[in-house]
């Protein structure tokens, strides 16, 4: 009987005998997975991993499976600490085992509260339970994740170019030998785009490495390891086997969950939780490698599926992994297609509505919303949340700092237009002197610059900014007075600063509105 054998008899065996369990239950189900066994007993679950060596993973010994089962439980406790318990040993005998019995251990186990499988992400998008708007709640929570995770080195080989490029190209060589020959070209021009991408882009690989944004990620960040669970989002189950794919630049982490939604057609969700996280980490520098690793990503998920399509018989299991396959080489393909960079700014008073239109075009247009307040409380070290407390023209609202933050929001735009994304700058632009150097960045890349101003009755104004105050919940400071100064001094835009767009956001299906009218603007504008 050989190992595999055995541990099956070992769990045929449990599951025979709930009060073996350390938390005895009634009765056990059991789940399959690539590499574990996981039994479901009341209020817990217990992770067994399979005795098996694949070459990119080995749990071939009971050392190695005890090894790993801790450094999961170490792992994932920093993602998930009401998750995660500890490692468990299971001591007896194939035919009586024990957990936390006496003697030497036979096997180990990860012992984990367990969850109501709806609450992954991924079902709940299938049960369409998954709001848009949660996707800030899931941005703020894996760009808390990243701040507190350990940085690797400057001298560490992790995120180094020919560390990020192997396993790239990897996935090529495994489609090129196996893809039907029809798929070649597809193939080859993602292979051809994605070595073009290392070259390039390898002196940012370098400096982002220099500067600490390879860190120990969760690695296998797809939709199916996220809860929403207990009124929070809950990561867990990164990987443990193998340090070099968790060790990586937090864009490589974040893409592959972009992707996953991407995928799966949730394309709002993307656009929402790229801006969220980005928000919140302010890291639009990594902006550049995006699209790299959203690529790398899609063609991953591209050669499982073909081999898993290899492992089967002729037949519609077949067919459904190589359509698998052929879904994600497409959504790679995509990715590889020179972007479309597009400039945006919004005008207006506070309580006109400018981040709610700006939010729009996140959604549906895909483009980031760069906040000055957010990046005005971020240069003086304050949270979005944090209240500045200053009078007006004073302090964080002085005329020196509103310089520095719109100097910020110009070298933010040129960052990201740069990366070949559309970005809308959400900021109040009443003088026309603030707005005179994003039409001059607009100018010089060749690019349309969008003017959104919205507007609404002073009464409405008021009231919003009052309403604002009053829940604390926003980055905006601005009070009424605030507001009586920039009713008092606004210098309106006008259709000569670029392609106007007024915005009255108290009228009804004004985003409609809005959203009729802008791909027209920035297609109309740049043919001109």
């Amino acid at each position: 009987m050989d190992d595999c054998q055995r541990q099956r008899q070992l769990i045929d065996n449990i599951m025979a005998n709930p009060a073996c369990l350390p938390e005895p239950a009634e009765r056990i189900e059991r789940l399959e997975t690539h590499l574990s066994t996981v039994l479901l007993a009341g209020d817990h679950a217990y992770k067994i991993k399979k005795p098996l060596d694949l070459g990119f993973v080995d749990y071939s010994t009971l050392a190695r499976r005890r090894y790993f089962c801790t450094e999961e439980v170490r792992l994932n406790q920093r993602l998930a600490p009401s998750l995660y318990l500890r490692t468990v040993p299971i001591t007896g005998s194939i035919d009586r085992p024990v957990f936390d019995g006496e003697g030497e251990p036979i096997e180990y186990a990860v012992m984990m509260r367990r969850f109501p499988q709806q609450a992954r992400l991924d079902s709940l998008l299938v049960a369409n339970q998954l709001p848009v708007a949660a996707m800030d709640a899931l941005g703020e929570t894996l760009a808390a994740l990243h701040d507190a995770a350990p940085r690797a080195p400057a001298d560490s080989p992790h995120g180094r170019p020919e560390r990020i490029g192997a396993p790239m190209l990897d996935n090529f060589e495994v489609l090129q030998a196996l893809a039907p020959d029809d798929w070649r070209e597809l193939v080859q021009n993602a292979r051809d785009w994605t070595c073009r991408g290392l070259d390039k882009l390898a002196p940012v690989m370098e400096l982002r490495a220099q500067q600490g944004y390879i860190r120990e990620c969760h690695g296998d960040l797809h939709l199916g390891n996220t809860l929403q669970w207990q009124g929070e989002f809950v990561l867990f189950d990164a990987i443990e086997f193998d340090p070099g794919l968790r060790w990586i630049d937090l864009m490589s982490d974040l893409a592959f969950v972009l992707m996953d939604l991407e995928a799966r057609g949730a394309l709002q969700h993307a656009h929402r939780l790229k801006n969220a996280y980005l928000e919140a980490s302010g890291d639009y520098q990594g902006l550049a490698l995006l699209r790299l690793y959203l690529v790398y990503r899609a063609m991953v998920r591209a050669k499982i599926a073909i081999l898993r399509a290899q492992q089967v018989e002729e037949g519609a299991e077949r067919q459904a992994a190589l359509a698998e396959c052929r879904r994600y080489l497409e959504l790679a393909v995509r990715h590889c297609r020179e972007p479309t960079p597009a400039l945006a700014i919004t005008s207006g008073c506070s309580g006109s509505g400018k981040s709610t239109a700006a939010l729009q075009l996140v959604n549906h247009l895909g483009y980031l919303r760069i906040r000055s307040d957010v990046e005005r409380k971020r240069l003086l070290g304050l949270s979005p949340r944090q209240r500045a407390d200053a009078e007006v023209g004073q302090g964080a609202y002085s005329s020196e700092m509103s310089d520095q933050t719109y100097r910020r929001l110009l070298q933010l735009s040129e960052i990201v237009l740069a990366a070949g994304e559309r970005v809308v700058i959400d900021a109040t632009f009443l003088r026309k002197a603030r707005r005179q150097p994003f039409k001059a960045l607009a100018a010089s890349m060749e690019l349309p610059l969008t003017i959104i101003h919205t507007t609404a009755a002073e009464s409405v104004l008021r009231a919003r900014v009052s309403a604002r105050a009053l829940a604390a919940d926003d980055p905006s400071d601005a009070t009424l007075a605030v507001l009586g100064q920039q009713l008092r001094q606004a210098e309106w835009p006008s259709s000569d600063e670029g392609r106007l767009l007024r915005v009255p956001t108290d009228q009804p299906d004004w985003e409609a509105q809005l959203l009729r009218e802008l791909p027209l603007a920035t297609v109309d504008s740049a043919t001109q």
